[in-house]
């Protein structure tokens, strides 16, 4: 659908790309597998003092077909440009001393992690979830991070009482039922399983808390200054 609206925009501005007499792009052009080279810088957050900025930067692993992305900070003037961990959705927090990211474990589930700010570079894995972290949030204490994390729920049974499986017999997986609308996204399957719910863990570590609960999204949360929780469906 990118490149489509990309040849649309093309023909409709007067413009149209040269081929050759064999068919081909002129060198340079933008190609579909032009895709795996490209690089992306998002999510750019300036430190409580406004001296560094930290952003993601995104590439595509041609090997394991995803993508990978690794945390980047720099001087606000640009100057001193380097990568300082691999994870995405970083966040400082309140003081400036710590930031907060997400990065995958062993398992490959997105866990938070808090790294110190000082020239140790001290880190910290905080959660151990069997579902993957997001939408990180420091409490203006710096003491909790908040974060929303999918809660399973009881799949929804097939109603047909199928023939019991012959021993030794090799048959396809049984049938889903999708009782939802949207139910799959892409680079992550299915998503009915459950719902998104609000979290919170100690900055050091601990046992997350759920915070929110029933069969609907929760998107995010916010802190508000005295610690009350809005929550954003």
């Amino acid at each position: 659908m990118l490149f489509k609206g990309m040849a649309l925009a093309m023909v409709m501005g007067g413009c149209f790309l040269q081929m050759d007499l064999s068919g081909q792009a002129p060198e340079g052009a933008l190609q579909l597998n032009s895709y795996l080279d490209w690089e992306t810088v998002a999510n750019p957050r300036i430190s409580p003092d406004g001296t560094q900025i930290l952003y993601n930067r995104g590439w595509v692993d041609k090997l394991k077909d995803t993508r990978r992305s690794s945390i980047w900070i720099m001087n606000n003037d640009g100057t001193k440009n380097r990568v300082l961990v691999t994870g995405s959705g970083v966040t400082w927090s309140p003081d400036g001393t710590r930031i907060a990211f997400m990065a995958e474990d062993e398992a490959g589930n997105s866990q938070i992690f808090v790294r110190w700010m000082d020239s140790e570079g001290a880190t910290t894995q905080i959660t151990r979830t069997q579902e993957s972290a997001s939408n990180l949030r420091w409490s203006p204490d710096g003491k909790q991070i908040a974060f929303t994390m999918d809660v399973r729920s009881a799949e929804s049974e097939w109603s047909i009482d199928l023939p019991q499986e012959p021993d030794g017999a090799e048959w396809v997986e049984a049938p889903k039922v999708v009782e939802r609308l949207t139910y799959r996204r892409d680079r992550r399957g299915y998503i009915d399983q459950g719902y998104t719910h609000v979290f919170t863990v100690p900055a050091e570590a601990g046992t997350p808390r759920q915070i929110s609960n029933g069969d609907w999204n929760h998107s995010a949360a916010e802190w508000m200054p005295v610690q009350v929780w809005c929550l954003v469906l």
